[in-house]
């Protein structure tokens, strides 16, 4: 008996420890499309804009997990002179059909380039307790753009 509750009080830790283990990964996103965006121009600044941005993106990583998923992202920004801040959130959605959700915030420029920070708030299936941070950087242009992103988190 006494056996049998040090194998199991074993196999227990064994699980906590590979639970917590940390994860770190990195991916690269593509804008698929546009789904909306609304802009409001405001007069009180120069080129004082307001927008509300839906897009789809499209996942390429080595990690087999995140390699080609899709997301659903929900931006709004605030640009001033081509300079601003953006926030926003991620549905993503994997190729087992699990999905991760996860916030955003940043800044701009004129340039396209964005870049900034997020954490990881949720999912579904084997991503259910993820936890962790990202870190991105962006570049815009009319016709899409492209993030890098680096993640560290546990699930």
């Amino acid at each position: 008996m006494k056996n049998f509750f040090t194998l199991s009080l074993c196999l227990l830790l064994s699980f906590s420890v590979h639970a917590l283990e940390q994860k770190k990964i990195s991916w690269t996103a593509q804008t698929v499309r546009t789904i909306s965006r609304t802009v409001a121009v405001h007069q009180d600044l120069p080129d004082h804009q307001l927008a509300q941005t839906q897009r789809v993106q499209a996942y390429v990583s080595q990690d087999e997990d995140w390699n080609h998923a899709e997301a659903l992202v929900y931006d709004q920004s605030e640009t001033i002179a081509g300079n601003g801040t953006h926030r926003g959130y991620v549905v993503m959605t994997h190729s087992n059909g699990d999905k991760t959700y996860h916030s955003f915030r940043g800044a701009h420029n004129q340039s396209g380039i964005s870049e900034g920070s997020g954490e990881f708030i949720g999912g579904t299936g084997k991503f259910k307790n993820i936890k962790g941070t990202i870190k991105y950087q962006s570049k815009f242009t009319s016709e899409g753009g492209v993030s890098n992103t680096e993640a560290e988190f546990t699930y």
